[in-house]
């Protein structure tokens, strides 16, 4: 039998994906390098691996922050023809599983990349628009800083500071400075009005695959915690300021932790190359990293369900079904609609 393995899972995406599966009546194991997992493997060592793991597991990758990855793990699942669905949302690590697909295809592995709200959630976002030949695509996300700030996630964050970003420009993969520009945008109550800043996403390389007129592709983040915006602004600008808000990042989490925002979201603006635009929201009050893992939720069940699975490199908009998906947030009462004009 299988066993459903969730690296990292004693961290928040970890924890966040062992209850979701267990409302589908999944069992699964958490896997770290804490004693207090099920199992103690780390994903950056390849003894660790063939120690601990074995061909048939199922493996859940939510060990981030993904930007700072190697491809250990990978090499390992090709090696052993393993199932591996992932969670990252880093292009550096999109574009080097991607570049693996044709060792990942002849291996009869099964790898699912950037199975999250990038990429998933952003396919299904075009997908149920409606719109065939989409322009330009951007995103918007204001995380519930006060139950996910997490030390590793704000050091990804500060280290985009004034930094070069990727994105798509003019159908090109393009490089900006991160934080350097912001937009506005209308989000559902409690959030409301969003001041978000630049990021770098993995949808800017992923998504042009299945929607290759794409030109524009942005992400922009609001830290949805009191003051912080203009702070990181500052950081932007100082160097001295930046590398303290890194040394001091897990002080900072815990500060987030007590005066963050309880609601998130992420919001969406598709344009299509007639001009048509359609605005696309999903805010919660609680659990916001629902929307997160339930792209996983819904692959992994596909997996044990679906017999003479077509393996190999498979990215979220050609493997998920974008009905299945719609239809596991509506049963569980995660909120995805358009935005009334």
């Amino acid at each position: 039998m299988n066993r459903i393995i969730i690296l990292g899972g004693l961290g928040g995406f970890g924890q966040e994906t062992l209850k979701a599966l267990s409302e589908e009546g999944i069992q699964a194991l958490t896997a770290s390098r804490s004693a207090q997992s099920d199992l103690q493997v780390d994903v950056e060592d390849a003894n660790s691996l063939d120690s601990t793991l074995r061909q048939d597991d199922i493996l859940i990758d939510t060990v981030g922050p993904f930007q700072n990855r190697s491809t250990t793990l990978l090499n390992w699942v090709i090696e052993h023809r393993a199932s591996l669905i992932d969670i990252n949302d880093s292009l550096t690590y999109a574009q080097q599983v991607y570049n693996y697909r044709s060792s990942i295809d002849a291996s009869g592995a099964l790898v699912l990349n950037s199975f999250s709200t990038v990429s998933a959630i952003s396919s299904l976002i075009i997908q149920l628009s409606g719109i065939e030949r989409p322009h330009s695509f951007a995103s918007f996300l204001a995380p519930a800083s006060k139950h996910t700030a997490r030390t590793g996630t704000a050091r990804s964050l500060i280290r985009s500071l004034g930094h070069e970003v990727w994105c798509r420009q003019k159908g090109q993969l393009r490089k900006k400075r991160g934080w350097a520009d912001s937009k506005r945008f209308r989000m559902p109550p409690p959030l409301n009005l969003l001041h978000a800043y630049r990021f770098e996403s993995a949808d800017a390389f992923l998504l042009p695959l299945s929607w290759p007129e794409l030109q524009d592709i942005d992400m922009f983040i609001d830290s949805n915690t009191l003051g912080l915006n203009s702070i990181l602004c500052l950081g932007k600008q100082f160097p001295p300021l930046r590398f303290l808000l890194y040394k001091f990042a897990g002080l900072g989490t815990k500060l987030a932790r007590l005066v963050g925002s309880q609601a998130s979201g992420i919001g969406y603006r598709i344009e299509s190359h007639s001009g048509e635009i359609q605005e696309w929201a999903s805010v919660s009050t609680q659990g916001g990293q629902r929307i997160a893992v339930a792209p996983v939720v819904v692959a992994l069940k596909k997996i044990l369900t679906q017999d003479n699975l077509h393996r190999g490199y498979r990215c979220p908009q050609e493997f998920l079904d974008p009905s299945e998906l719609q239809a596991y947030l509506t049963k569980k009462e995660i909120p995805l609609a358009p935005i009334e004009a």
